[in-house]
């Protein structure tokens, strides 16, 4: 019995550190709004999930194909792409300079020169668990 809980007790810790996000050209981000101080990509208070996003990296048009759920795509030209998961973007949106870098599958937006990072990032793995377990877990 010892031995059939450790083995459980691995495999679980490896589905929730191993959490796999990036597919080829497209990566997909797993982000929940923090209500409460966020410290060091930690919630220390409600989430509320977000529609994961994906980003797709354009290597010929230097460009990324982005999109919500199940959403229509959205384009960001202006970019320098070393593979899916390291690139920046430098667009406008409504007229106003944005910039989104992607480091280590990591996505960052500036607005304006100003963070917008008001969400924490997370694995899909921890995504789904927080989707169907909620925060508190069971």
């Amino acid at each position: 019995m010892k031995k059939k809980f450790k083995k459980i007790a691995v495999l679980t810790f490896l589905f929730f550190v191993f959490g796999c996000e990036y597919h080829g050209d497209d990566v997909t981000i797993y982000t929940a709004d923090c209500v409460g101080p966020i410290e060091n990509n930690v919630c220390n208070g409600k989430l509320i999930l977000r529609t994961p996003m994906t980003y797709r990296a354009n290597f010929n048009k230097q460009e990324i194909i982005w999109w919500v759920g199940d959403g229509s795509p959205g384009r960001m030209s202006n970019c320098a792409i070393k593979d899916a998961q390291n690139w920046k973007c430098d667009y406008k949106s409504f007229g106003s300079p944005v910039s989104a870098t992607m480091q280590n599958g990591k996505i960052q937006y500036l607005f304006n020169g100003m963070d917008d990072n008001g969400f924490v990032q997370m694995s899909w793995s921890w995504y789904w668990y927080y989707k169907i377990f909620g925060k508190e877990g069971w």
